[in-house]
């Protein structure tokens, strides 16, 4: 011990950009962000009184020349990896000719439980990107060269080299590059996933070299905000976009909520509502700023007084990317008149059938499902669902064997009939 300091589903119409670990091409290791996970930087406290040491996650005044963090991904389809998304706590310096120094991001393989063999080349970016990064709320992409396969177990560290900063206890003109990569908070996951390289050069976990600077005598156990995206192939995919896990419109009263929930959000630049006319002429509605927190997001607006130029609307999601590129949700129709305002549902469906439901108001619907040949083979007694979100889950749909059927939804007031399939 060198030192102890005391310190939608793929709903029908909505369209995944990137898709996940069971049997994907890609995958954004850890991303989205656990819910339970609380981004931290911590202090490296001194045996020094009156003296700040630099942070446990960076650059410190015991001149640790790497911080890592350790994957296994032993249980994915995965064999390469094209790069990282880091998530900077602290990214500058006192003096502003460091910015120009170089970050170097490595991969290594396992040996033993430490980091062994350097897998590839290093990739690097100023520290100046991650300056702008952290001032833009933004997470910083760090692509590689080219892809690295992973090894044999798929177990690896990826590695921020620090080398090249520094941090020093006097004060004054002392140098003091403030660089730290957010880690989770205390205990939040183990076991504890983040390592250090040494000044005499050896590895070592967080919770050999540090304590808990709140609770002294408690190891460090911490996971560092680094996510690798990797792939199936070499040419798997490029850096994962945001997906669009469900886009929603609500028809309350004679306002319209829309309500769209994200995924692996990165560096994105923000959302526009558009609206038409039942005449596929859409126009901006609103704009809504990116959070860019790498937790599912859900984000909501309303469109006042929506049918006061038509009887019949239709709505999509304008996502804007970092870089200036868009993409297009799916299109949701709706009419002043209309008791069934949203339907989604995963098609082609395997097992029972589940339905995300929305209603202009709440009342009694019955659910009911044909065969080709007109005989009912599913249904639903008649209930009573609220005005949105509801889900519903046809179980006897569960065993129906592979085919196309008929989907009908009748509120009395209106009926509405969908094809489709089981796998």
């Amino acid at each position: 011990m060198r030192k102890i300091c005391t310190l939608i589903a793929v709903f029908v119409v909505v369209c995944f950009q990137a898709v996940n670990a069971q049997g994907q091409p890609c995958d954004t290791i850890n991303s989205p962000v656990p819910g339970n996970w609380t981004a931290t930087n911590y202090g490296a406290p001194t045996p020094f009184p009156g003296f700040t040491g630099g942070y446990i996650n960076g650059v410190n005044f015991t001149k640790d020349l790497q911080k890592a963090n350790y994957f296994d991904l032993s249980a994915t389809p995965y064999t390469h990896i094209l790069g990282v998304v880091v998530k900077f706590g602290k990214a500058n310096s006192n003096f502003p000719a460091n910015l120009s120094k170089l970050l170097y991001f490595k991969v290594y393989a396992d040996n033993a439980g430490v980091p062994g063999t350097q897998l590839g080349s290093a990739a690097q970016i100023p520290l100046s990107q991650a300056n702008s990064d952290v001032k833009a709320g933004l997470n910083t992409n760090i692509n590689f060269s080219s892809a690295i396969a992973l090894p044999t177990s798929k177990k690896f560290y990826v590695s921020m080299d620090v080398s090249n900063f520094e941090w020093k206890l006097q004060g004054g003109n002392a140098t003091h590059d403030s660089v730290s990569i957010s880690g989770t908070a205390d205990d939040q996951v183990k076991p504890n996933a983040a390592w250090e390289f040494t000044t005499d050069s050896t590895w070592e976990s967080f919770t050999d070299g540090w304590e808990n600077p709140s609770v002294p005598g408690n190891p460090l156990d911490v996971t560092l905000y680094i996510f690798p995206y990797v792939a199936t192939s070499a040419t798997g995919c490029a850096l994962l976009p945001v997906q669009l896990l469900s886009f929603n419109a609500v028809h309350k009263s004679n306002d319209v909520v829309l309500n769209w929930q994200i995924s692996s959000e990165m560096n994105m630049k923000g959302y526009e509502i558009e609206k038409a006319y039942n005449n596929n002429v859409y126009t901006k509605v609103v704009s809504v700023a990116a959070l860019n927190s790498l937790k599912n997001q859900q984000y909501t607006v309303t469109d006042k007084n929506a049918f006061a130029a038509s009887s019949t609307v239709q709505y999509r999601l304008k996502q804007i990317d970092g870089d200036g590129s868009i993409k297009y949700s799916r299109i949701i129709t709706l009419a002043s008149n209309n008791s069934i305002t949203d339907v989604v549902f995963a098609n082609p469906f395997s097992g029972a059938l589940k339905l995300q439901l929305n209603l202009s108001e709440p009342q009694t619907l019955s659910i009911k499902m044909y065969d080709m040949q007109g005989r009912t083979v599913a249904m639903q007694a008649p209930s009573l669902y609220s005005a949105s979100n509801n889900t519903i889950n046809i179980n006897a749909a569960a065993g129906l064997k592979p085919g196309t059927y008929l989907l009908e939804l009748n509120t009395g007031k209106e009926q509405k009939v969908y094809k489709v399939v089981k796998e």
